[in-house]
């Protein structure tokens, strides 16, 4: 059997008892599993930016993705009649990034917005050395048009 062969029956059995994309019949994780294509990532890394229309989804086998966003540090205090007041923070110079999820093995990086081609709500980084799985958006688009299940069972877990 050849390594590409192996690999992809390995995707599939990952898809079928580990990843939460549960429900999926064996077609289905055929389908995928063949679609699927693995990739490394470091800490820090991007896999899109918040106002990105891209509609890529991400398995994550091992590692950690967060969702969040980069703000100003910006403290608004509500003063009653005198309005709200900015208590900027000073110390840190800079955007500070907030992580608003994390998300571990098994679970899926996308948003289902993604499916109508809308921007992402979030950013998503890699928060420590990983390996995930990547599925193309166009690609992903065409699939779920096809199999309207296996659309269903992605848009509950992204």
């Amino acid at each position: 059997m050849n390594a590409e062969k192996r690999n992809a029956e390995e995707r599939i059995d990952w898809l079928q008892q580990t990843c939460r994309l549960r429900g999926l019949n064996s077609e289905e994780c055929q389908l995928l599993g063949d679609n699927l294509h693995p990739m490394r990532v470091q800490g820090g890394e991007i896999l899109f930016e918040e106002g990105e229309r891209d509609n890529q989804l991400f398995l994550i086998q091992n590692g950690h993705v967060e969702l969040g966003r980069t703000t100003n540090h910006h403290q608004w205090i509500d003063m009653g009649p005198y309005g709200e007041v900015d208590f900027m923070e000073d110390e840190v110079p800079g955007p500070k990034w907030e992580a608003k999820v994390i998300l571990g093995p098994g679970e899926c990086v996308g948003e289902p917005r993604q499916l109508l081609n809308n921007p992402h709500l979030l950013t998503a980084r890699a928060s420590d050395e990983g390996k995930l799985l990547y599925l193309d958006g166009r690609l992903m688009q065409k699939i779920c048009a096809h199999h309207p299940h296996l659309a269903q069972c992605l848009t509950t877990v992204m």
